[in-house]
């Protein structure tokens, strides 16, 4: 056990443009970890699943509408969501759980599925960072407030078009490979990879760029020109654990 895993741990803001490849065999491990991770009540309504480089039009889709939120600097998304050389994508279904219990109400319902998406991802950083791989996790998806309806129309075609086979075993749909009750919509974003660009200091979160205001931002060219912001490593050093010794 190395504790420095954790403890050099921050949120990647961009990933290496050469140092690319994910092992298949930790892919392989990563989806058993995902199949057999505890339900509460046999609730479900989230499907992970996995992106990479050849995914390049969804990845463009998501960053341009889905993942960005608005501040007093402008628009800025997540440029992770495109560049990271993988990502485990939660794809939630908001309305309507796929697997669950008749006797649980649609509130709890929802609540259950919350937790679990949240459940996920902590166990996908956990176990990422134990293969060693940089990992930047994103829900800034304010994109979802804008044109909601359509949006999910297309997340959902994308998802029923893309993984029509997998969605018939999961859902035991009819033979059109969906069920017209059931809408996707993206979820929280896992992105990692091997190697994150080497353009900050991890003991200070600063930018080697100090000509930069503050020494804190940089910019990136990514679909419209996407503004980021550097996250460091001890911004809130507030013990969250308590260990009896």
């Amino acid at each position: 056990m190395n504790p420095d895993v954790w403890t050099n741990r921050f949120t990647v803001r961009k990933f290496s443009e050469t140092n690319r490849e994910i092992n298949p065999e930790h892919l392989e491990y990563l989806e058993t970890v995902l199949n057999n991770l505890p339900l509460q009540c046999n609730t479900k309504s989230d499907i992970w699943i996995y992106l990479d480089d050849s995914d390049k039009e969804i990845r463009e889709w998501l960053i341009k509408e889905v993942f960005w939120m608005n501040g007093p600097e402008g628009r800025e998304h997540m440029l992770p969501v495109m560049q990271a050389p993988g990502i485990f994508l939660c794809a939630t279904t908001p309305d309507k759980a796929w697997l669950m219990s008749d006797q649980e109400s649609q509130k709890t319902i929802n609540e259950l599925a919350t937790r679990h998406e949240g459940m996920t991802c902590g166990v996908l950083l956990s176990e990422l960072l134990r293969l060693d791989y940089n990992v930047g996790t994103f829900r800034c998806n304010s994109g979802l407030q804008e044109n909601n309806e359509a949006k999910r129309d297309y997340f959902t075609n994308y998802m029923n078009t893309t993984y029509k086979e997998q969605l018939e075993v999961m859902f035991g749909s009819d033979q059109d490979g969906q069920t017209d009750d059931i809408v996707f919509e993206p979820g929280i974003a896992v992105c990692f990879g091997p190697e994150a660009e080497e353009h900050f200091n991890i003991e200070t979160g600063m930018v080697y760029k100090e000509s930069k205001e503050k020494g804190q931002r940089d910019t990136w060219n990514s679909i419209d020109y996407a503004r980021w912001k550097i996250q460091g490593r001890k911004i809130y050093d507030i013990p969250k654990c308590i260990v009896k010794k």
